[in-house]
């Protein structure tokens, strides 16, 4: 099944859903078709063949468990060819383990099923929102920047990019006090970024923005029990 429901593209941002269950993927369309014009698809080939065509994605929708493979795959393609897509994983898996690894892949919301599709909605338009929080804007920080359009960090001559998630944890370590944000700062806005919260997922995602960070020298100290320091080291030869 491929199929789209287009609405006013001045209005609408695109939205794709990847899901084989039917019936489920026809009953997000209905809760998501006012806010977005809907793309639909229920195998990873039929996916590859949308992001072949020249159409942005704010949002996608991905189901794991599909007839040729997992959906986790479309979240790697999306992290580089389209960083800004916002990703909202679904699985019939609730392991611990599984829903770090979506996380880790880059997935901005992960749900278990069976899910509340109102539920469902409201991440989702958490997310559309918070893609226009600071859009256009660049953000300059003891010789860094950070543009929220691109999710470019830059530091001299060097950039690197960062995912939706990443961004919004570094725009939150530049405008706290010092560089330091506390472990309930973070829960909260993980609250915020619209899903749960737990030390797990705060781990792998600053385990990831760590490495990327030493390209620019700069680290993030984890200070156990309290949070985590950003340390942005002397200039750059």
């Amino acid at each position: 099944m491929i199929n789209t429901t287009r609405g006013n593209i001045l209005t609408k941002k695109n939205l794709l859903i990847l899901e084989d269950n039917i019936p489920l993927n026809q009953a997000i369309r209905a809760q998501l078709s006012s806010h977005f014009s809907i793309f639909q698809a229920t195998t990873l080939q039929q996916t590859y063949a949308f992001l072949d065509q020249p159409v942005h994605f704010h949002t996608a929708v991905i189901d794991r468990m599909l007839p040729d493979g997992d959906g986790l795959e479309i979240l790697a393609y999306l992290q580089k060819e389209s960083p800004d897509t916002n990703l909202c994983v679904l699985s019939q898996c609730d392991k611990v383990t599984e829903c770090l690894r979506g996380f880790e892949k880059g997935a901005d919301v992960y749900l278990c099923k069976p899910l509340s599709l109102q539920y469902l909605k409201a991440q989702v338009l958490a997310l559309q929102k918070r893609g226009r929080l600071h859009q256009g804007e660049e953000i300059i920080y003891r010789g860094l920047t950070l543009n929220q359009e691109t999710h470019f960090l830059s530091r001299n001559s060097k950039d690197i990019l960062l995912t939706t998630r990443e961004n919004d944890v570094m725009t939150a370590f530049i405008h706290s006090s010092q560089g330091f944000l506390s472990k309930s700062q973070l829960y909260n806005l993980f609250w915020q970024l619209g899903c749960e919260p737990s030390d797990g997922q705060i781990h792998v995602l600053m385990q990831r923005l760590r490495k990327k960070l030493r390209q620019l020298q700069v680290t993030i100290q984890s200070q156990y029990g309290a949070g985590y320091q950003m340390v942005i080291s002397s200039p750059m030869e």
